[in-house]
């Protein structure tokens, strides 16, 4: 167990779940605390044999108020690459905690309503908290520049969700264009696309950070090609927050990720892009006072936490109405 004294008050603890000795200790820990604040329902699944309820962490049993860091939905992620038996451990932890939780932080309107569905959530204080990348941000001195040839990006994994072919069938379509795709493993990237060959302005690396900013202030498009599921529903992708702060117009294949759509975020469909549509610079401006909204709830919710952490979770829930 690794115990780091983040303020006199305040402890973050590490622990590894395999060893009956540090889950333990955890309970220990957390039953002389007034708050537990808990960064994943996937730290209370034992390592080894989840299938023995002995395992399990026993958390909730004492006087300590829970916040949960609700980052997506664990078990539709746990479906979606086909681990089923996770999913129900996912589901089952889950459940402990919106069983148990005082407040709940997530990324999303979406997300929120999610987990209302699904547990009720009754007494559970949500706090909205959208991703804003640390990595990749526009600073003062950087200038977004559009005035150059037609350029498409992607920055991310090659996960099932990500419907990588689909990048790649809209690349094939558009063949004069540039691109730039940063992936985590060009190798299987380069798999996934096959025999057919590279369109001659392509770029496949695993970037670093300051090379995928270079390629977002000049880009146009960037794809973002998600399926239209709950693990997407809820979502509040950091690529889809760096791209619009770049003025960047993402291409979906669904517009139903997160609350963008609801903002009404301007997007490019797939067969839109692949039928030879244009950049619109007045929807990438619009985007982002749609960015600067989000920023604001950002802010504001991160009053509204601290609050609640001083009131010993007490906070008014017409706060949030």
């Amino acid at each position: 167990v690794v115990v780091d004294c983040v303020r006199g008050d305040r402890l973050y603890v590490r622990y590894n779940t395999a060893y009956s000795c540090q889950r333990r200790f955890v309970e220990k820990l957390v039953a002389g605390c007034d708050i537990c604040y808990s960064h994943s329902v996937l730290r209370l699944i034992p390592a080894e044999h989840p299938e023995l309820k002995e395992r399990w962490l026993d958390i909730f049993s004492g006087p300590a108020r829970h916040i949960l860091d609700a980052h997506g939905a664990v078990v539709e992620e746990a479906i979606a690459v086909g681990r089923k038996a996770a999913a129900e451990y996912c589901r089952r932890a889950e459940k402990m905690y919106f069983d148990n939780i005082s407040a709940c932080i997530v990324l999303t309107d979406s997300m929120q309503r999610y987990f209302e569905q699904r547990y009720g959530c009754a007494g559970v204080e949500f706090f909205k908290t959208p991703v804003l990348s640390r990595d990749i941000k526009l600073d003062p001195e950087d200038t977004i520049d559009k005035s150059g040839p037609a350029t498409a990006v992607y920055a991310g994994g090659c996960q099932r969700w990500q419907n990588i072919p689909l990048v790649q069938k809209a690349m094939t379509s558009r063949p004069e264009l540039l691109y730039r795709i940063f992936v985590s493993s060009p190798e299987e990237f380069m798999e996934l696309w096959g025999d057919t060959p590279l369109p001659p302005g392509a770029v496949v690396k695993s970037g670093t950070p300051g090379e995928i900013k270079e390629a977002y202030l000049k880009a146009h498009f960037g794809f973002i090609l998600r399926d239209d599921d709950p693990l997407n529903r809820v979502a509040c992708p950091t690529k889809m927050m760096e791209y619009i702060q770049f003025g960047i117009l993402p291409v979906v294949k669904s517009a139903d990720i997160g609350d963008f759509n609801s903002l009404g975020l301007g997007m490019l469909p797939v067969k839109e892009f692949e039928g030879g549509a244009g950049y619109n610079p007045a929807m990438g401006k619009k985007n982002l006072t749609i960015l600067e909204l989000l920023k604001e709830i950002y802010s504001h919710e991160l009053i509204r936490i601290s609050g609640w952490l001083e009131t010993g979770g007490a906070l008014n829930r017409t706060d949030n109405q």
